[in-house]
């Protein structure tokens, strides 16, 4: 892992990774929950840990149009001095689903 920060010193580890991705219809092709995840733990300092979740439901509504209501979240375990920990956003989107 290559952490580049503007004002602090640069973060350099080995680090193990774990990815989860799991997509769900609750109602046959009409509601579809989803759970996106990645993990980034380093090797030499249990503090190097990283975090990144996506998750949500997306409804198809005409063709290939879909509407989506997500929420991300990102952690750092040992953020660089002066940032949060933590950051979230919530997401209502429009989307396109590329098909054969």
């Amino acid at each position: 892992m290559d952490e580049n920060y503007i004002l602090a010193d640069d973060n350099s580890f080995a680090a193990g990774r774990w990815a989860l991705k799991f997509d769900h219809f609750l109602l046959p092709k009409s509601l579809q929950y989803f759970l996106y995840h990645t993990g980034l733990q380093s090797v030499e300092d249990s503090d190097d840990l990283i975090l990144f979740t996506q998750t949500g439901f997306r409804i198809p509504f005409y063709k290939n149009l879909n509407i989506t209501a997500q929420f991300n979240w990102e952690y750092d375990k040992s953020p660089s001095p002066g940032k949060k920990e933590s950051d979230y956003t919530y997401l209502f989107t429009l989307g396109y689903l590329w098909s054969n």
